[in-house]
């Protein structure tokens, strides 16, 4: 049996307001989850995290 294997030359987006869908959901996502981790580290009294 071969095993079919997906590259991204094999991705396509057939519309576009599928993905500007995604990618907002998926900044939103990152946006809420880097918020909540610097609730919790203030939270825990550790420093803010300093870019690079």
């Amino acid at each position: 049996m071969t095993q079919r294997r997906c590259a991204l030359d094999e991705y396509e987006v057939h519309r576009c307001v599928g993905w500007y869908r995604h990618i907002t959901l998926a900044v939103l996502a990152h946006a809420v989850l880097t918020a909540f981790a610097a609730q919790a580290d203030s939270e825990a009294g550790l420093p803010g995290r300093q870019p690079g």
